[in-house]
C-alpha cells in the first residue's frame, strides 16, 4: 500500500501539465536540476551540453547519485521546449533520455541493475517547490522501451513497451491515469529445476505477462478509483483487482509529496521517523470498496486433468476428491460462515473454472487503521465490517 501511494504521489509531483513561460538553455535548466538534487541529498553531473535551438538541447553524460548510494547513467537526455515557470519549476515538451542504466542496493543488501534503452515523456512540468492548485489541464505520455532488472548479474525480466498517460481534466481536480505493457518477458533463469519442468509442462515457459492499470483521482472529494489493475499470464489467465479509496484530497497529496521529498534516511532513526510520517499519512486513508477477481485462460483444467491422469482417475474424480479435501482443509477457518462459503466457491470454482471473485463491500468507508485494530481484535468483526463475499462465475456463494 505505501509503495502504490508513494509512486502515485512522485508521478503527479513530477509530471504535471504546464502553460507557456519562458524559454530556458541547457545550463540554466542543469543549474535548476542541481539544485533541486541537492535539496533531497543527491548530486548530478555532466559531461557537455549541446543547444539545438531555442529552449531545446541535449546533456550529454549524464550522472546522478542518491544520498543512498544508488546511482543513475544517462547517454543522452533530449530536450524540447524547455520553460521556466512563475513561481519555480520548468515546463518540457518533450523529453527523451537514451542509454539508461541504473544501480541500488534492496534492503537485503542485493544489487539490482536496471536498464532501458529509452524513456521519452511529453507535455510535463517538473516543479522545485511542489505541487500547485489547480493543475493545468492536459495530457501527459510516457513511453519506456527495452527495460531489463537484473539482480546479482542475473536478469529478473525484460519489457518490450510500457507507455503511460496523465490526463488532468478542466477543473484542475480529476486526474485520470492509463499505464499498459503488453509484454513482460520473465527470465528463464528465474525459475529452476521441477517447477520449471512443471511450468512446461503446463505450456507456460517462457512466462510472459501482460500489464494493464486505468485510475482517477478526484483531488477534491479525496476519492480514488483504481478502476482496473490487470496482470495477465500468457496462456494461464489474469488476476484483475478494484480499490476505491477516500481521503486523496489535495492536502493529503501536499503533505505526503513533502515526506517522499525530505532527503533520504540514512540511519535507523531517520528511517523510522519517516516510516512513521508515512503511517501517519496513511491513517487518513479509508476502503470505500474492493475486488479481487481471477479470470481462468484455460491453465486451471489442463492442470486439473494432468492431475488426475498421475493419480490414474477421471477427472469427474478428481474433482469431487479435490472439493472433499478441501472442505476438510477449510474447517480450521474462521469464522466458520467464512469456511462454509470458501469451501463453496472452490468447490464450484473446479467443477466449472471460469471466474472467481472476492468482493469488499463495507456499509461505509472504513478506516485503513481501523481494519488493522480488527484483524487483531476478531476476524469474526473484520470479515462483517469489509461485507466480505465470494463470487464463482459470477453467482455469489
Amino acid at each position: 500500500m505505501k509503495q502504490t501511494v508513494a509512486a502515485l504521489a512522485f508521478f503527479l509531483a513530477t509530471a504535471c501539465l504546464a502553460p507557456e513561460a519562458l524559454a530556458l538553455t541547457g545550463a540554466e535548466y542543469m543549474a535548476m536540476e542541481k539544485a533541486q538534487a541537492e535539496a533531497i541529498g543527491a548530486t548530478i553531473t555532466h559531461e557537455r551540453v549541446e543547444e539545438t535551438g531555442e529552449g531545446s538541447f541535449v546533456i550529454h553524460g549524464v550522472v546522478q547519485t542518491g544520498s543512498d548510494g544508488s546511482t543513475a547513467r544517462m547517454e543522452s537526455i533530449r530536450f524540447e521546449g524547455v520553460r521556466a515557470m512563475d513561481g519555480g519549476g520548468y515546463a518540457i515538451d518533450e523529453v527523451e533520455m537514451n542509454g539508461i542504466s541504473a544501480s541500488m542496493m534492496d534492503p537485503e543488501h542485493r544489487k539490482i541493475d536496471l536498464t532501458m534503452r529509452s524513456m521519452t515523456t511529453t507535455g510535463g512540468q517538473w516543479l522545485a517547490s511542489g505541487l500547485k492548485f489547480p493543475l493545468p489541464a492536459g495530457r501527459v505520455e510516457q513511453t519506456i522501451l527495452d527495460t531489463r532488472l537484473s539482480m546479482k548479474e542475473s536478469e529478473l525480466f525484460v519489457i518490450e513497451r510500457m507507455v503511460s498517460t496523465m490526463t488532468v481534466a478542466p477543473d484542475g481536480y480529476t486526474v485520470s491515469m492509463v499505464t499498459e505493457a503488453p509484454s513482460l518477458a520473465v527470465s528463464t533463469n528465474v525459475v529452476q529445476g521441477a517447477a520449471k519442468a512443471k511450468l512446461t509442462e503446463l505450456d507456460l515457459m517462457p512466462l510472459e505477462l501482460s500489464l494493464a492499470l486505468n485510475a482517477t483521482l478526484d483531488l477534491k472529494s479525496g476519492r480514488f478509483d483504481l478502476e482496473s489493475y490487470r496482470l495477465g499470464l500468457r496462456n494461464a489467465g489474469a488476476i484483475i483487482m478494484q480499490i476505491t479509496l477516500g481521503g486523496m484530497t489535495k492536502e493529503w497529496l501536499e503533505g505526503l509529496i513533502k515526506i517522499l521529498m525530505q532527503p533520504n534516511a540514512q540511519t535507523p532513526e531517520m528511517r523510522d521517523a519517516v516510516g512513521a510520517q508515512m503511517t501517519e499519512a496513511l491513517k487518513e486513508l479509508s476502503l470505500v470498496s474492493a475486488s479481487l477477481s481471477y479470470e481462468d485462460g484455460g491453465i486451471a483444467r489442463k492442470a486439473m486433468a494432468q492431475q488426475a491422469a498421475a493419480l490414474g482417475i477421471s477427472e469427474k474424480d478428481f474433482v469431487a476428491l479435490g472439493a472433499q479435501m478441501a472442505n476438510e482443509r477449510l474447517q480450521a477457518i474462521e469464522p466458520k460462515a467464512l469456511a462454509a462459503s470458501v469451501s463453496s466457491a472452490f468447490k464450484h470454482f473446479i467443477a466449472d473454472p471460469r471466474s472467481v471473485t472476492v468482493l469488499l463491500s463495507p456499509a461505509g468507508p472504513v478506516a485503513i487503521t481501523d481494519l488493522v485494530g480488527d484483524a487483531i481484535a476478531s476476524k469474526e468483526k473484520l470479515v462483517e465490517r469489509l461485507g466480505l463475499a465470494i463470487e464463482v462465475n459470477g453467482k455469489r456463494e
